[in-house]
């Protein structure tokens, strides 16, 4: 055997793992953007809009926000996370905004960071204590 037949050989077995690599990179986009779909629907479908506090803050990689949020459903809490929203230097710490959840999937949820709420009654209402406020 001849080192030029190796060497196509593992030029082929390459160009054959790459495009295997390709396409289960592509599965997977297409799986997360349609888990994402999903629940984004089911939050529309069956939508229940409380109120949510924001009580962290954090710079993740390459300047992206993530915010910390925290709502309730039929007295149960539920901690998520968010990096949509623009509010800048954590100033939305302990500050109450609307989030839009699923009442079937209560787990699935949206917070407006751009919509605060700042009626005591409603967050009094939506669960919170007044420890909270």
């Amino acid at each position: 055997m001849r080192v030029t037949d190796v060497i196509r050989k593992e030029t082929k077995f390459e160009r054959i793992l790459t495009i295997i690599a390709f396409i289960l990179i592509l599965f997977f986009l297409m799986y997360v953007i349609n888990e994402t779909n999903a629940i984004d629907s089911n939050i529309e479908k069956n939508k229940f809009i409380t109120v949510g506090r924001v009580y962290k803050y954090e710079e993740g990689m390459k300047g992206k926000r993530i915010y910390l949020y925290e709502y309730y459903y039929k007295g149960q809490i539920f901690d998520k996370t968010s990096t949509e929203g623009n509010i800048q230097n954590g100033r939305c710490l302990d500050r109450f905004f609307i989030v839009n959840l699923s009442s079937e999937n209560p787990e699935y949820s949206k917070i407006f960071l751009n919509q605060e709420v700042k009626d005591t009654s409603v967050i009094l209402k939506a669960g919170f204590s007044k420890k909270k406020l």
